[in-house]
């Protein structure tokens, strides 16, 4: 049979859908699984960071008036405690890689086709690309925002008192709470700056995978070829591998 006749078989498209959707739905169970358990690590940071700071805080709040305790640094606790804290429902907000998936797994079977697979690769790769500038976005908002607010709050402590006509007291307030801001946030936007979110990830580990299936299934070509010597030539047949 010819190798173009292959194409147009229907069984043989079938069977080629059927495998490039198999390969689709292991990658996407893969996502799941890893956004899973990265929005379960961030949960486990957030709440524990969070029980920690606010009853340290708190506790702390007391000894603040009798100078066994800096002011600026309890605010500091208390308002980083409660920033991690706020922070710990938002992981939880869907994303479109979460509404890909559930629409491959509730698709319609009976028509699955290579058509079927191309729709679902277009909307992971658009997926990956607006996650990628939707992380660069928020990651230097994050960033500027965290870094402008650790400036202030160093400034606040470290000026002499009457800035802005403020007392020292209220001073290391403003500190402690602009320092306990800029920390988490800071560090928030440097994460997202640096590290890929698992749309990405997920989308190239799916290409490098689909990439290394087609090396692998190529026909290696065979190079014949043949060079004169003295009383007749010399053949030599050559394959890549």
């Amino acid at each position: 049979m010819p190798a173009w006749a292959a194409d147009d078989n229907p069984l043989a498209t079938q069977e080629s859908a059927g495998i490039a959707l198999r390969r689709l739905g292991e990658q996407l169970d893969l996502y799941a699984a890893e956004a899973h358990r990265e929005r379960l690590a961030k949960t486990l940071v957030g709440i524990g960071v969070g029980a920690t700071f606010l009853p340290t805080g708190f506790l702390l709040l007391g000894r603040t008036g009798a100078e066994e305790v800096s002011h600026a640094f309890v605010i500091g606790l208390i308002v980083g405690g409660s920033a991690q804290l706020a922070t710990v429902p938002l992981i939880f907000i869907r994303t479109r890689m979460d509404e890909i998936r559930d629409d491959f797994i509730n698709r319609p079977t009976d028509k699955d086709s290579m058509a079927t697979v191309d729709e679902f690769e277009r909307r992971w790769s658009l997926a990956a690309a607006e996650s990628a500038r939707r992380r660069t976005y928020v990651g230097t908002t994050l960033l500027i925002l965290g870094l402008t607010n650790l400036a202030a709050g160093v400034g606040f402590l470290l000026a002499p008192a009457g800035l802005f006509k403020m007392s020292r007291g209220v001073q290391d307030t403003w500190g402690g709470v602009t320092l306990g801001i800029g920390v988490p946030v800071a560090t928030e936007g440097l994460s997202f700056l640096l590290e890929w979110s698992p749309e990405e990830d997920s989308w190239q580990a799916y290409r490098a995978m689909n990439l290394h299936a087609g090396s692998a299934s190529r026909t290696r070509p065979l190079s014949i070829s043949a060079a004169p010597i003295r009383g007749g030539a010399l053949g030599l047949a050559t394959m890549t591998f």
